[in-house]
């Protein structure tokens, strides 16, 4: 047996892990500036379901076009909360910055 010194998580039930975008000015390589403002979003009013969030649609570029991309249903996560995603404008551009959950206070 081997010492291996570290951070142990022990958790039960499935993780999801979502791809964050960590954006600097200029941006880094991979992330996409668009160079035309999203339009406007489109709003869902949906109906409370127990043990659920909902996460709001949004637009995305693909193609060298604007496509709606629908809201979907997320798990409530224990003492954590849901920050949405949301276009920012950088320089001359716009780049998407992925929603994530954080614990209560961070």
């Amino acid at each position: 047996m081997s010492a291996v010194s570290g951070c142990v998580v022990r958790t039960r039930g499935h993780v999801r892990v979502r791809p964050a975008v960590v954006v600097v000015d200029p941006a880094p390589v991979g992330v996409v500036v668009v160079q035309s403002e999203p339009p406007p979003p489109r709003y869902v009013q949906v109906q409370p379901r127990s043990g659920f969030f909902w996460v709001q649609g949004r637009w995305d570029w693909r193609g060298n076009q604007w496509i709606w991309i629908d809201g979907h249903w997320e798990r409530e996560r224990a003492r954590h909360m849901y920050h949405p995603g949301q276009w920012q404008r950088r320089g001359n551009g716009y780049v998407w910055i992925e929603g994530r959950w954080s614990a209560h206070g961070r």
